[in-house]
């Protein structure tokens, strides 16, 4: 339903990134990361919240050296978010 909503409004912050963890949470993990970066292009000022998200997807995946990566990113990018530092922990 997310991509039918997304045809008909782009620029929904939200669904996109409920839309890109459940395709990760269906193993479409690359169809999940195309849609993370074209929202890192779309939305740069909520790119911690993106980060966050390519982290989950790659904790998710067992990927957790990529997971801490995107982590940090996060951490960086809004360091007033204690969520994004427990996540890395």
């Amino acid at each position: 339903m997310a991509e039918h909503w997304l045809e008909e409004h782009p620029d929904d912050k939200l669904v996109i990134l409920k839309y890109a963890e459940m395709l990760y949470l269906l193993t479409r993990y690359d169809d999940a990361i195309q849609v993370y970066l074209d929202a890192l292009e779309k939305f740069p000022a909520d790119r911690c919240l993106v980060y966050a998200g390519l982290g989950g997807l790659y904790r998710y995946r067992g990927q957790f050296t990529e997971a801490e990566t995107w982590y940090r990113k996060a951490t960086e990018a809004n360091p007033d978010q204690a969520a994004y530092f427990i996540f890395l922990g």
